[in-house]
């Protein structure tokens, strides 16, 4: 009886023992577990630390970054502010001169215009002034003609008047109807005449 009871005792033993020994690896397993649990918590922590730090870095890089071209876009705006303001000052500066260059031109014009008119109304007067004059001239070498032809007429008219009257007292003294006083008188004067109308041509 004894015996078995001893038996059953052992086993019991056993059973505690290998139960408490399963125990102590659990133990051990869950120590391991909490020491792993741990380093990891570190890890993580650390992880967390240089990814706060990353972040940060991350951060304040994309700051400045965001800082440099805002500043940079700044100048670029106050470039484009001056070069347009310079422009529009050009720009102005170029239609008053435009304008005012237009205007002397207009005004040159304006003066040419006028000269030419005066210029156009001189010619016209002064033509008008030569036609008058060429008319003049014609009409008094017409009459300086006309006044040659007649002298010349009357010179012929008065050279054949005297030849005639000679040749006719010629006549008279040839055929003795003058006395001879008379006819000495009637030379002489012939004679005169025809002296005069010599010196006359």
């Amino acid at each position: 009886m004894l015996s078995v009871e001893m038996l059953c005792a052992c086993s019991v033993l056993q059973d505690c023992a290998d139960q408490l020994a399963v125990m102590g690896n659990i133990i051990g397993a869950n120590t391991r577990l909490e020491k792993e649990i741990a380093y990891l918590k570190d890890q993580l922590d650390t992880i967390g630390v240089k990814s706060n730090r990353q972040r940060k870095f991350v951060k304040s890089c994309a700051e400045q970054l965001v800082c440099q071209e805002q500043n940079l876009n700044r100048h670029k705006e106050k470039d484009l502010e001056d070069e347009v303001t310079d422009l529009q000052k050009k720009l102005q500066y170029w239609k008053q001169r435009y304008e005012k260059d237009m205007n002397t031109k207009k005004q040159e014009i304006t003066e040419l215009q006028t000269k030419r008119n005066v210029i156009q109304e001189r010619i016209q007067e002064l033509s008008m002034k030569c036609k008058h004059m060429e008319e003049v001239i014609i009409e008094d070498r017409m009459t300086k003609e006309r006044l040659r032809a007649q002298l010349e007429k009357e010179q012929r008219e008065g050279d054949a008047a005297t030849r005639i009257q000679a040749w006719w007292r010629g006549i008279l003294v040839r055929r003795g109807l003058r006395s001879p006083k008379k006819a000495d008188k009637s030379k002489s004067k012939a004679g005169k005449k025809a002296k005069k109308g010599k010196k006359k041509k």
